[in-house]
């Protein structure tokens, strides 16, 4: 990825170690594109991420799918946050089980540093 950005900001997204912003929003990033849907991964207890985005944006957290594979989210005017936890031990277990290649990408929000692991 060399020719790309190795940087991303998202405004909306809180910062903290163990905060990942993963999939079409990232890919949207680097393509110079806004994107709506923010899907996020998280070490540790996604749903306490989601309560801080919805309280953010005054809004509420919706949990979804089965217990196992919980996702939270929030749905705010400009933003859907889609927030789960890390699927796997590592970071690169989750980006691989992504459907696209260019969907296996991350983005550390406490560095800002985009996490390539194809490349």
């Amino acid at each position: 990825m060399s020719s790309q950005p190795t940087k991303c900001k998202f405004d909306a997204v809180p910062t903290g170690l163990g905060i990942y912003i993963v999939g079409g929003a990232l890919r949207d990033h680097l393509l110079g594109r806004n994107s709506m849907d923010i899907d996020i991964v998280v070490h540790g207890n996604p749903r306490n991420l989601a309560n801080q985005i919805a309280g953010r944006f005054n809004s509420r957290v919706v949990p979804l799918g089965p217990s196992r594979h919980r996702l939270f989210r929030v749905v705010t005017p400009n933003h859907v946050f889609d927030i789960s936890k890390l699927h796997g031990d590592k970071l690169e277990a989750d980006l691989m089980c992504r459907d696209f290649t260019i969907n296996a990408l991350a983005c550390e929000t406490w560095t800002q540093n985009i996490i390539d692991i194809t490349e």
